[in-house]
């Protein structure tokens, strides 16, 4: 009884919700579809600001250095030996500091080496 009674409520209840689903539905026209995606871009990303030279202050080019000002390749080589020079003296310093080596420890071996089987002291009878 109880069966019948969710059954006839749950056809009801399909027949009531396809029902809806058989208006025409109102096609968009092609213009409409892109008026929409238009509005949709513009509420969802504000428009972006473009620059173009006349936005930009004017600015005299950039002059290259004086030949006084900028160091010379001398100067780097200078540094460059001194720099070679102190990992050198501190090579060397390492290399004559005393260094702790543990000194080898002599393993005696415990067990015995296995003696060899002995030879078999029974033939096996073979055939005639």
């Amino acid at each position: 009884m109880v069966c019948r009674r969710f059954s006839r409520l749950g056809g009801a209840i399909l027949i009531v919700a396809f029902s809806h689903t058989s208006l025409p539905a109102r096609a968009q026209s092609l213009v409409e579809v892109a008026q929409l995606a238009r509005e949709m871009r513009e509420r969802q990303n504000p428009p972006t600001k473009v620059y173009t030279n006349a936005d930009l202050p004017h600015v005299e080019p950039v002059s290259t250095p004086s030949e006084s000002g900028a160091p010379s390749v001398s100067d780097y080589q200078s540094q460059l030996d001194a720099a070679l020079e102190r990992e050198r003296a501190l090579l060397e310093r390492l290399r004559r500091r005393q260094v702790w080596r543990p000194v080898p420890v002599v393993v005696e071996a415990r067990a015995k080496p296995r003696p060899p089987d002995p030879p078999p002291t029974q033939t096996t009878p073979g055939i005639p």
